[in-house]
């Protein structure tokens, strides 16, 4: 069942005849079998948003925000991304029979890149998006024009953008919640729509954990505002290289604020560094590949826990964000050295025989 079936009560209304769905929802929730023990910890989980449909939470929003543009009767999509909001955009337009146009980051991995192009979107790099605040507000800001002449919006996920489609986002929460009671939820933020979006889904149900933002310290927008009791978020130029966390405007940044106090979550600031680490850790220990977006999540628990934010015996989840196969070079980057080439008969010396 899709999720605006499953939850439209709780969501946006939708005429059934509208609704866009490829499978979105659903994610697993899987306890963790080393790293959990690796930091202390008794009960680690988890929730695998990589395995939705395109790769990335961000089905979530694309299918309601889709379905909302369709009953308003859009025959094109306008959409500027990273990376994952595009990918999922083109393959939705692409089931839907709608016009597709994405104009991504100067640094969009060419996975991504590559995942647009194969649904049929139109799919552009601009230079500077996403690194220099000045031109991209300047691009933003006509994208939105143009989407207007075109009778159309630009599809963004964050709140400030795209409130009502944002509201699926939220659905992620509810499963959550469904299954257990958290004492603590950690979430990787750039323009920190994914962070407010659960935070807000938590705090429609019955018991809230204390849901935490982490961000990459090259993009620090808005934990070191959080941390120093500040209500704003601030702008910046970003040089982090970690993929789908750059967002050098406010965006949901204020909003994050808010919510990350009304759920007493904190903050946590990673370097790009760490983010690679505990991809390769995902990887290697617990089998599970996601960007390093992802794992982000993952490093600012570390980091929660160095702090004794964290206890033992409290029940954790981390968002696991996006696919690995998004950013394959990151995986690279993992692993030093070439393939190993060897003979036939050397296979039973390989193998300690």
């Amino acid at each position: 069942m899709s999720i605006l079936a499953r939850y439209a009560s709780r969501l946006p209304p939708v005429r059934e005849e509208f609704h866009c769905t490829l499978g979105e929802g659903g994610t697993p929730l899987i306890e963790s079998r080393a790293l959990g023990r690796q930091l202390g910890l008794k009960k680690l989980f988890f929730k695998c948003e990589h395995q939705n449909p395109t790769g990335s939470y961000k089905d979530r929003f694309v299918a309601l925000e889709l379905s909302l543009l369709r009953q308003a009767g859009a025959r094109v999509v306008i959409g500027h991304s990273s990376g994952n909001n595009g990918s999922s955009l083109a393959a939705y337009a692409a089931r839907y029979g709608i016009a597709c146009h994405l104009f991504v980051c100067e640094r969009t991995p060419s996975g991504k890149f590559l995942q647009m192009r194969a649904h049929g979107a139109k799919v552009y790099r601009v230079k500077d998006f996403c690194v220099a605040r000045e031109s991209t507000e300047e691009i933003m800001l006509l994208l939105e024009t143009t989407a207007k002449r075109l009778g159309t919006a630009t599809v963004v996920s964050a709140f400030s953008s795209s409130p009502q489609g944002m509201c699926g986002v939220k659905t992620l929460s509810y499963e959550i919640a469904e299954q257990m009671q958290p004492s603590h939820v950690f979430v990787p933020g750039g323009a920190c729509g994914l962070y407010v979006g659960v935070a807000r889904g938590f705090l429609e149900t019955k018991s809230c954990p204390r849901v935490h933002l982490v961000q990459p310290e090259l993009n620090d927008t808005v934990v070191t505002p959080l941390r120093e009791g500040l209500n704003r978020a601030r702008t910046l130029n970003t040089i982090t290289r970690i993929s789908g966390l750059v967002a050098p405007e406010i965006y949901d940044g204020h909003d994050a604020i808010e919510v990350a106090r009304a759920t007493k979550g904190s903050g946590f600031l990673v370097s790009d560094e760490d983010a690679w680490h505990w991809q390769r850790e995902l990887l290697t220990k617990e089998g599970l590949w996601v960007e390093p977006a992802g794992a982000v999540s993952v490093a600012g628990l570390v980091a929660a826990v160095r702090e004794g934010v964290v206890k033992s015996d409290e029940t954790v989840v981390c968002v696991l964000s996006g696919h690995g196969f998004k950013d394959p070079a990151s995986a690279v980057m993992a692993f030093e050295g070439e393939e190993p080439m060897i003979a036939v008969a050397d296979i039973p010396k390989v193998l300690g025989l």
